[in-house]
């Protein structure tokens, strides 16, 4: 029976728990990426396979991203064990995303075949899950361990989870389009509704920003590839620039006070980044030294830290803890995929949706979460790993 397992299955059973992980317990990614790593490297030993070694460009490229990281730990204001610690965290997790995802644009359409009953089966549940707990007011979620049952909490608790449907989206999409246009159209436009009635602002843009630019995409494939990859590039390199434009808290517009909180208290924070970077451009102040940074704990006008915990923005991490050279590893990140992308994925709708998936991914970044924590390490590399085995057209094995 052992023999009959395939990487169809072991890419399924983990597309089937991606979502539903995403919305209650998305720490649970990180761990869950690296066991779907080992088993798959076994069933593939087992069946006679190759090893699932990355040589795509994408892969070297952050293979110099965690090199200049390390060098980094030289002169990191971060405590030094604990950055090296985490440091070893995500190589590990890079990793085993970069095996994954090699696996995963190895299937064969059999083994996609089982990899899309899991894949669609998961976010069909997921997706029900989150409308019974947004009718009948959070049942499910407020038997979880909760800091406080506040309405407020119970709806931000499914913040992580909504951007992880957002992503998984995109391959879900794909996998339908090719049964059913109408049925791809549909799925996606029902998962933007059931987003727009949820609390996360980040989910519902990359969702929409993600679509937008895959609808782009198809219409016009020879142009986006470039357009996208010259906007992902100037967004990087420009991102200390555009942070020091941002007014100081007295001098902001008035007519800006109507804007959330939470959208102020992030504008103030990537005005303080900025202001960190313009100290140590060249070299940065090390890796995971986020928490770390000289007035961090200062309020800047919104009775919050001035640098809660990371700046909520990759590129800005990127240029505050590595410095100019890892603000070009990470731009030069981003431009390989989309490049990647438009060479690699099959045909003009497997293009589209990695693009697409590409951006909603990006948007997030550019407004959530830190650069470097591990359940969104693992949520990029699991979404890129669907979206490679929902792509995925070999024909069947002997």
């Amino acid at each position: 029976m052992l023999d009959r397992i395939h990487n169809g299955h072991v890419l399924g059973v983990a597309a089937f728990f991606v979502p539903i992980l995403g919305l209650y317990a998305p720490r649970g990614l990180a761990p869950l990426v690296i066991v779907v790593a080992l088993v798959a490297v076994a069933v593939r030993w087992r069946r006679g396979g190759p090893w699932p070694v990355p040589r795509h460009a994408a892969a070297i490229v952050l293979a110099g991203l965690i090199a200049w990281a390390a060098a980094s730990l030289a002169w990191t204001i971060a405590p030094p064990a604990v950055a090296a610690r985490n440091l070893a965290s995500l190589a590990v997790l890079v990793a085993c995303g970069l095996v994954v995802v090699e696996i995963a644009a190895g299937l064969d359409a059999a083994e996609r075949r089982s990899f899309v009953r899991g894949l669609l089966a998961g976010f069909i549940a997921a997706l029900a899950l989150l409308a019974v707990e947004r009718a009948a007011d959070y049942p499910l979620r407020r038997v979880l361990p909760l800091r406080n049952d506040s309405p407020n909490t119970l709806q931000q608790a499914f913040n992580r989870g909504l951007t992880v449907m957002a992503l998984v989206a995109f391959p879900v999409a794909l996998a339908l389009w090719r049964w059913s246009r109408l049925a791809a159209t549909g799925a996606w436009a029902a998962t933007l509704a059931l987003l727009a009635v949820m609390p996360s602002s980040a989910a519902i843009a990359a969702l929409a920003a993600g679509g937008a630019v895959a609808a782009l995409a198809y219409a016009a494939p020879r142009v986006t590839p470039a357009a996208l990859g010259a906007a992902l590039l100037a967004a990087v390199l420009v991102a200390p620039i555009g942070g020091q434009t941002i007014p100081a808290p007295a001098d902001f517009p008035q007519e800006a006070t109507a804007l959330p909180g939470s959208a102020h208290h992030r504008l103030m924070i990537w005005r303080f980044t900025a202001q960190r970077v313009s100290e140590r451009p060249l070299l940065g102040w090390g890796f995971d030294s986020s928490r770390s940074i000289p007035g961090r704990a200062e309020s800047l006008g919104t009775g919050e830290p001035a640098l809660p915990l990371h700046p909520h923005n990759a590129a800005l991490q990127w240029w505050l803890e590595l410095g100019l050279p890892g603000a070009l590893i990470g731009a030069a990140f981003l431009t390989v995929l989309v490049a990647g992308i438009a060479r690699h994925l099959p045909g003009r709708a497997e293009a589209a949706a990695g693009q697409g998936l590409l951006v909603a991914a990006t948007v997030v970044a550019g407004v959530s979460y830190g650069a470097w924590q591990g359940w969104w390490i693992a949520a990029l590399a699991l979404s890129a790993a669907l979206m490679a085995a929902a792509a995925s057209a070999k024909p069947p094995s002997a």
